[in-house]
């Protein structure tokens, strides 16, 4: 496994929102200044509701892909954190695609824009379900949207581009659960729509706790408040000044209308702690290149369990990043831009120069 420190790394807005949180996003969420990569292009943003795999239930799914008729060396499929939303990554995305890197995600049921109750995650596998859902439109949108991927038999699956599953907190944990679910898949030859994932990002990823003593006490009823009170909002929350060391992120965050603020629901915190017991019981069966940065100074999300699970991990290929002095939100803020030039070198050294994604991966 390679540990690197910080120091060895180195516009749309959507039409849906309002016109006062049009202002928030442009205040908040400046574009990145890159300190190199500096070719950019220009970037398609598209927005669309997509259904759930919850009868009834919506969700609010973006893509950001590089303007025709360059098409995209690397696809990242990509799933925020718990209590959050995907516009708060606009800058973000942009950054990638113009870089080249097509980027597909959506709001997760009851979060952002896409309908449900708001942070409750009724049943973890509904996630992993949804983010799935994703990736397969995401490869039928890129093989849509680029003929040039196609052969002459039509088959896409030996000429797209590599794809990445990523994540940030919750959403590392959303992603990583994915990809070891795809890595059992990878043998069975009755999935049609296969597509190669060349590795996993984990950006300041959720993956466990630390256990003490009173943690464990608390985990021992919370199957029992979980089943009783549900919906209950009785769990701490993360303290929104914990995640960023920048004033105006944290201010963003807080007034955030598509946030959820406040404490969390019983359900949600027990689905998480199943969540993460089923990954670290899984870890060594994740094959496939794993990238993860985290910052030393993270209150919200355990350092320590992220880089526990990369040297457990089966994969040979693996990489854990420490910013120093670097908060919970690392993709987004006035210092973001190296960290999105670490994500954006590791995927172009693993794509080939693009096309082609090959063989290794999980396959979905």
């Amino acid at each position: 496994m390679q540990v690197l420190d910080s120091k060895l790394i180195k516009q749309r807005v959507p039409q849906i929102f309002s016109t006062s949180y049009q202002r928030n996003i442009s205040r908040a969420y400046k574009p990145i200044q890159s300190t190199h990569l500096q070719a950019t292009m220009p970037v398609d943003f598209k927005e669309t509701q997509r259904q759930s795999v919850v009868p009834s239930q919506s969700l609010h799914a973006v893509s950001y892909l590089p303007s025709r008729p360059t098409p995209p060396i690397a696809v990242l499929c990509f799933h925020h954190g718990l209590a959050e939303n995907i516009a708060r990554y606009h800058s973000a995305f942009t950054h990638f695609a113009e870089k080249g890197i097509a980027v597909y995600s959506q709001d997760a049921l009851g979060h952002g824009r896409s309908t449900g109750d708001r942070a409750y995650i009724k049943q973890f596998d509904l996630l992993l379900q949804d983010f799935t859902s994703l990736c397969i439109w995401a490869r039928e949108d890129i093989a849509a949207k680029y003929p040039e991927f196609n052969n002459n038999n039509g088959n896409t699956n030996n000429n797209m581009p590599p794809f990445f599953l990523g994540g940030h907190s919750l959403g590392g944990l959303v992603a990583a659960l994915t990809a070891v679910n795809l890595e059992q898949k990878k043998e069975d030859d009755t999935i049609t729509t296969a597509t190669t994932f060349q590795g996993l990002l984990l950006s300041s990823a959720a993956l466990d706790v630390e256990w003490t003593p009173i943690l464990r006490v608390q985990a021992m009823f919370g199957g029992f408040f979980s089943s009783l009170f549900p919906t209950a909002r009785i769990v701490p929350a993360v303290r929104p000044e914990d995640m960023s060391d920048d004033a105006a992120s944290v201010e963003a965050y807080k007034t955030d209308p598509l946030n959820t603020i406040g404490p969390l629901p019983a359900r949600t915190a027990n689905e998480t702690l199943r969540a993460f017991k089923s990954l670290q019981s899984r870890a060594a069966q994740l094959k496939i290149p794993i990238y993860a940065h985290h910052g030393d100074c993270d209150k919200c999300t355990s350092r320590a369990a992220v880089q526990r699970f990369v040297e457990m991990a089966g994969s040979e290929d693996k990489m854990f990043k420490t910013v120093d002095g670097g908060y919970h939100e690392l993709m987004i803020g006035p210092r973001s831009g190296d960290v999105l030039d670490g994500m954006v070198e590791w995927m172009v050294l693993r794509s080939g120069g693009g096309g082609g994604g090959g063989g290794g991966g999980s396959r979905l």
